[in-house]
């Protein structure tokens, strides 16, 4: 029944949905459309019929183990992987000096005045399932295992291998080079991206990332700055951890490759720290956010599936924003847990400000809002437990909640419920909505930890500074094998295995150049035939490119591309029945560009668009038509 009114929710809402899939993407052409389509399906699969199903179970894990009193942590590398069954967790220690700390008022904490220097201790179920074990370095991918809340079946990239970013450069947005974190997030494979030391990458244009990928910041500090930020969007399976995005600004679209196989042409991007669009199974964890031209973290578009744990966010209006449209009812299927963060100095609003889905908002610690810390329009669920909100002096700011465009009578009966928080300095939150009485899952029905530990549970929010245990080696044992032969007659033949576990897995590449045609026929494991033949400047600054793949019938499409200091043309037919016809350009400089495309398809309707786009300085501006 459920299942069916998620299904009815988005065929009702398809047509709000197709303008809104443009957002960004300047040329919606036959693989993002694939994307959109992919991404819908995730979306209803990954949708809970029962939110309160996946907020218990949250509850449930918070308190299935009794704080341990006096003891210490002691786990070695012989625990098994994912295991949280081990009772000498210490979530809440009794030692004085971590004591006095963590109830102590986070405003004096993040001024400094307070450092926790202390043996390393964990205080919250998702960081006592993987810190403060010797061998985390070793064993990183344990961490897939620990998210809990509606992003609980999140794993990343750990059935891929280590991909380790050596360089911090971001120079060539249509063919990164390897080392960079650009390459590493548009791979098509699952990986566990990590870093070799620390680094400020400051990218040139937004980072579009592929399903199944980790960003694993762990060990060092890794800074995500002064340029544009991270883009999620129509993908799946994506972990963000341990990494500090901070000063993002909004930059100039253009083309950018958002994957091995395919570039297209983006709109601006609007400085947005993260964005997720139209993506499922998101996991971010302890990450450190401020200062960005848009929001810190931007879920919208049909996202689900999403949990935002244990970081610290600070010098920020727009804070978190869940569902971007009033009009677009298919977010009646967002389900996002925030929990264990610490809302910080320099905020505003919208921590998280949220529309239509269901929002389980935990143990979290408001230390500081100009205006409201939680919000919303468009009857939203909103479930707040076990927060710890403390009120700014000001008599007009006393209030936790704000409802948006609705009078009192409509949003009365929206549900909005607090349970346990712990409410300071005049804070008060309106309640609306019938109190929850029915509880589907009792045996879960555990409430969460009580306002007054929230403190606790936060204080390491944001991201860490986590040391390789030098006993052991950070290595995976897994391999990879590349044989790479050459002939007197031009031919490569390049042979490669990998063995990842109980996984083996090869592929065949062979690559024929004569003049200026190269042929490339790659065959793997899964007998799949990709074929590509290329014919470099047949005249100057042209290329044609023809490409298929084995079995699939309908992937043959021939393309035309050419290029030239000031502009650049790209022309491609899809080789079936009823082919689609893309043509795009763009004409220009770095301070004013034209950007055209078209989509003809025969015995259908066409669509075409034109934007023109100005970039100076600091102003950026643009018209689509």
């Amino acid at each position: 029944m459920e299942v069916g009114k998620a299904r009815l929710i988005f065929a009702f809402t398809l047509a709000t949905l197709i303008p809104g899939l443009l957002a960004d993407i300047a040329v919606f052409d036959e693989v993002w459309q694939k994307r959109a389509e992919e991404a819908k399906k995730v979306t209803l699969t990954s949708y809970v019929p029962n939110p309160e199903e996946a907020t218990d179970d949250f509850n449930f894990e918070v308190n299935k183990y009794a704080p341990a009193r006096n003891s210490t942590l002691n786990v070695g590398i012989g625990n098994d992987f994912g295991s949280t069954n081990s009772t000498n967790v210490d979530l809440l220690d009794d030692d004085d000096e971590f004591d006095q700390l963590a109830n102590s008022t986070r405003r004096n904490l993040r001024q400094g005045k307070k450092k926790y220097l202390g043996p390393c201790k964990v205080t919250n179920p998702i960081d006592r399932c993987w810190r403060c074990r010797r061998n985390w370095a070793k064993n990183r991918k344990r961490l897939a295992k620990c998210a809990l809340g509606f992003g609980r079946r999140t794993i990343g990239g750990m059935r891929g291998r280590i991909y380790v970013v050596t360089e911090n450069s971001d120079d060539d947005v249509l063919n990164p080079k390897p080392g960079t974190l650009r390459h590493a997030v548009i791979q098509t494979e699952p990986l566990w991206i990590i870093f070799s030391k620390n680094m400020n990458i400051k990218l040139s244009k937004e980072l579009i990332m592929t399903s199944h990928k980790t960003i694993d910041g762990r060990g060092h500090h890794i800074h995500i700055s002064y340029g544009a930020g991270i883009t999620i969007q129509f993908i799946q399976n994506v972990i963000i951890h341990g990494i500090r995005i901070h000063h993002i600004v909004a930059t100039s679209g253009g083309s950018i490759r958002d994957s091995v196989e395919h570039f297209g042409i983006r709109t601006n991007s609007d400085g947005d720290g993260i964005s997720i669009f139209g993506s499922s199974n998101i996991w971010i964890d302890h990450v450190s956010m401020s200062r960005c031209t848009d929001g810190l973290i931007d879920a919208i578009m049909g996202s689900t599936a999403i949990t935002i744990s244990n970081s610290h966010f600070t010098h920020h209006n727009d804070a978190i924003l869940l569902g971007a449209s009033d009009s677009f009812s298919g977010d009646e299927l967002m389900q996002v847990t925030v929990a264990f963060n610490h809302f910080g100095q320099g905020l505003v609003q919208r921590m998280p400000r949220c529309r239509w889905g269901f929002f389980h908002v935990v143990n979290n610690d408001y230390t500081h809002w100009r205006m409201y810390a939680i919000g919303g329009s468009k009857h939203p669920t909103i479930i707040s437990q076990g927060n710890r909100f403390i009120a700014p002096p000001e008599l007009y700011l006393k209030q936790v909640t704000k409802r948006d465009y609705s009078p009192e009578s409509e949003w009365k009966t929206w549900t909005w419920r607090s349970e346990n928080d712990l409410l300071m300095n005049g804070a008060y939150f309106i309640e609306s909505g019938q109190p929850r009485t029915e509880r589907p899952h009792k045996k879960f029905m555990i409430t969460a930890k009580p306002g007054a530990l929230a403190t606790r549970m936060t204080l390491f929010a944001g991201a860490l500074d986590c040391k390789p245990d030098l006993l052991y080696k950070d290595y995976q044992t897994n391999y990879k094998f590349t044989l790479t032969t050459f002939t007197p007659t031009g031919v490569t033949i390049t042979s490669s295995g990998t063995k990842k576990g109980e996984f083996l897995g090869a592929d065949v590449n062979t690559q024929l150049k004569n003049k200026n045609i190269t042929t490339d026929i790659k065959v793997d494991t899964s007998s799949n035939l990709f074929t590509t033949i290329t014919v470099d400047e047949p005249a100057p600054g042209l290329k044609t490119i023809f490409s298929f793949k084995v079995p699939d019938q309908r992937s043959g499409k021939v393309e035309v591309q050419y290029l030239h200091e000031y502009a650049a043309v790209s022309s491609s037919v899809g080789l079936t029945v009823n082919p689609t016809v893309n043509f795009s350009g763009v004409i220009g400089t770095n301070v004013a560009s034209l950007i055209f495309h078209s989509t003809p398809k025969l015995g259908t309707s066409s669509n075409a668009m034109l934007e023109l786009s100005l970039s100076k300085v600091e102003l950026i501006a643009s018209l689509t038509l």
